[in-house]
């Protein structure tokens, strides 16, 4: 996990290796079910380190894609997943209140996930 300069946590990410929806072609994906990153720290690679370490652990557990889920109304994250090579393929609607709302599925090349993962 990183950490800033006082050893503060700035960010963390949350894996599981089940429940991939059916758009997830993979035998054994990981799941990138959360990456936050403390707003003071964006734009500071942290998020970079961050995939860093769980495509890692991915690998570790032999993960053969890596996917997420990015709700559609998250521009940034949506910017950051294309960059690492992330690509759509699905999308769910679930209900915020009484607000319809979109999440699309991004899934990382079985590449992304190799130890030959292009470092972005």
């Amino acid at each position: 996990m990183p950490s800033g300069q006082d050893g503060q946590r700035v960010g963390f990410a949350q894996l599981r290796w089940h429940g991939a929806p059916a758009c997830v072609a993979a035998e054994r994906p990981g799941e990138s079910s959360g990456c936050y990153v403390a707003g003071d720290w964006h734009g500071r690679s942290v998020a970079q380190r961050l995939k860093r370490a769980y495509l890692a652990q991915m690998r570790a557990r032999g993960s053969d894609v890596g996917w997420l889920g990015v709700w559609e109304r998250n521009p940034r994250a949506i910017a950051f997943c294309r960059k690492c090579g992330f690509v759509e393929v699905g999308a769910r609607v679930f209900a915020q209140g009484r607000d319809l709302q979109r999440k699309s599925y991004g899934q990382a090349g079985a590449g992304l996930c190799s130890d030959r993962a292009p470092v972005r």
